[in-house]
Formats: C-alpha cells, structure tokens, sequence
C-alpha cells in the first residue's frame, strides 16, 4: 500500500506493483486518514512502514498499526 499527496508518486507506485494506494488529505485528521486506510484495507495492517517524515504521517501510521499486547 502506498499513500501519498502527490499524484504522480501513486500513479508510480501501481505501475511498480502496489495493491492499494491512497491520496492523503494532509487537512484531515490523522485518525481519519487511518479509518480510510482500515476501510481500504479490511483490517489494520500488522506492519507500517512511514518514509516521509512529516508529522500527520507518522500519527496516521500509529493510529493505523495493530497493537501488540504481550
């Protein structure tokens, strides 16, 4: 899966194979872009992998993981 807010990055990401990809509002909430993420998906993923850096990503990427309980 690949999110981004930057068209042609998606676009890019289908031709190299990604399943799912996501046009990220960077106006919503970071829990709101998990709920779209979840939907997207059918459940939360087990493994979240966040390159961008920028804040609102790595919150939807935490709100979007599975928790652990150990």
């Amino acid at each position: 899966m690949r999110l981004d807010v930057n068209a042609d990055r998606l676009e890019f990401a289908k031709q190299i194979g990604a399943d799912y990809t996501l046009a990220v509002e960077l106006t919503r909430e970071p829990r709101s872009n998990a709920s779209d993420i979840e939907s997207l998906l059918g459940c939360q993923p087990d493994v979240t992998i966040e390159c961008s850096g920028v804040e609102r990503s790595l919150q939807t990427a935490v709100y979007v993981s599975q928790s652990c309980t150990v």
